[in-house]
């Protein structure tokens, strides 16, 4: 398998950022298996998990919450049931949407109120994606630049022009092409900040969907690693421009997401910082 030359290259342009009015946060997986979940990204990141309800955790590394592990039994029967759910924090949860029903997104969660955390809902556009919407009380999360963070996303779809225009009415997102070795890659943005990429997916059997990067150490160890606790390695590490390589892991359950090594000059303020 080979991922097009363009999602490569962002890292390399320096142009992961989470700033503006709606930003990417908060990833959480979907599975119907979350103590196999809890045992594989425990032991290749050193996550640690706390049980905030009988079927949600939530990891930490560090002392610092990373991301959230949902178990579900059969509730979203027409999405795959193991997946990274992409949190992006809005102004207004209720109008976001409204606005997603009037341009032909499903409503799969209705906004409700999580006492201490915030407001949130999950909707799915038109073209299967699902997205979650929150608003948390006490402010902006931060977002750290350290290993074991998330430092990107892409939404692959089988519409792209059709998604620009769904999240531009949604999320209030513009987007911009950028020229790459011959290829265009499209990234929505706010503000003029690059909140995540948008492109056609590349393999006909994945469904559409936002697929996160986390910032690692060491992208081959990474890679190694999920292999002896049951993952697959979908995409081998790969450099680009030597700024960095990148991998692609589905952990035992099928949700895939990409592991990004970055040199020295990124960590340092490359990406986004």
């Amino acid at each position: 398998m080979r991922v097009p030359t363009v999602l490569l290259s962002l890292f390399a342009l320096g142009l992961a950022s989470f700033a503006g009015a709606a930003q990417p946060t908060w990833f959480d997986l979907i599975t119907e298996d979350a103590a196999v979940a809890r045992e594989f990204y425990g032991e290749l990141f050193d996550w640690e998990f706390e049980k905030q309800s009988a079927t949600y955790s939530v990891a930490s590394h560090d002392g610092t919450k990373v991301a959230g592990i949902a178990e579900i039994h059969g509730r979203l029967p027409d999405l795959a049931e193991d997946f990274w759910l992409l949190g992006v924090e809005v102004d207004d949860v209720d109008e976001c949407v409204t606005r997603a029903r009037k341009n032909g997104g499903t409503i799969h969660l209705k906004p409700k109120t999580a006492p201490g955390h915030g407001r949130y809902a999950v909707i799915v556009d038109p073209q299967g994606a699902a997205l979650a919407l929150w608003k948390p009380e006490g402010g902006t999360r931060a977002r750290p630049r350290s290993a074991d963070d998330w430092v990107w996303t892409e939404l692959w779809t089988s519409d792209p022009r059709a998604a620009v225009k769904y999240y531009k009415a949604v999320l209030g997102y513009d987007y911009r092409g950028i020229e790459v070795d011959g290829e265009t890659y499209n990234v929505f943005t706010q503000d003029e900040n690059p909140q995540a990429g948008v492109l056609r997916t590349p393999y006909q059997e994945v469904a559409p969907n936002w697929v996160p990067y986390i910032l690692v150490d060491d992208v081959r160890a990474v890679a190694a690693r999920a292999r002896e606790l049951g993952g697959r390695v979908l995409l081998e590490p790969q450099d680009k421009l030597g700024r960095g390589e990148v991998v692609l892991i589905a952990d035992p359950s099928g949700a895939a997401f990409f592991a990004h090594e970055s040199n020295n000059e990124q960590r340092e303020g490359g990406a986004g910082s």
